[in-house]
């Protein structure tokens, strides 16, 4: 008999389209939802878990897909010196502001701060492949 039925949403709650079937097992519901979260490149949702019989919300799961080392976790460090190499082959030496984790490329970008012109400037979304570090 079924118990439960499953609505894949996102931060906000809104629903993303999923289907996945009405069952009585939340572990089959999660692994459903990973498949389809892979399939359409959505990193973050909410699995939220409703009964049948009374349409009330039983339990919300948050569900991550990325693997444990790709979680959150910046090769460079804020105030860090790093060298970036740009696509046309230009040098800048610099001191990394901040990150944050791209969702559509999977990949971690900075944010450098260089010196050009006695000026602070910044290159925003540097990804990690393209630095070094500066010891």
């Amino acid at each position: 008999m079924k118990r439960y039925y499953f609505e894949l949403t996102d931060g906000s709650y809104n629903d993303l389209g999923a289907f996945i079937p009405d069952g009585y097992n939340k572990e089959v519901a999660v692994r459903q939802a990973k498949k389809w979260m892979a399939e359409n490149s959505i990193v973050l949702a909410t699995l939220v878990v409703s009964s049948l019989r009374t349409s009330n919300v039983l339990d919300v799961i948050d569900i991550n897909i990325l693997k444990n080392e790709d979680r959150m976790e910046a090769k460079f460090k804020k105030g860090q010196s790093v060298r970036i190499t740009k696509r046309n082959g230009e040098i800048i030496d610099g001191i990394i502001r901040d990150w944050d984790y791209n969702i559509c490329t999977f990949g971690r970008e900075y944010n450098v701060d260089y010196m050009k012109d006695g000026q602070v400037w910044t290159v925003i979304c540097v990804p990690e492949d393209a630095m070094q570090e500066l010891r």
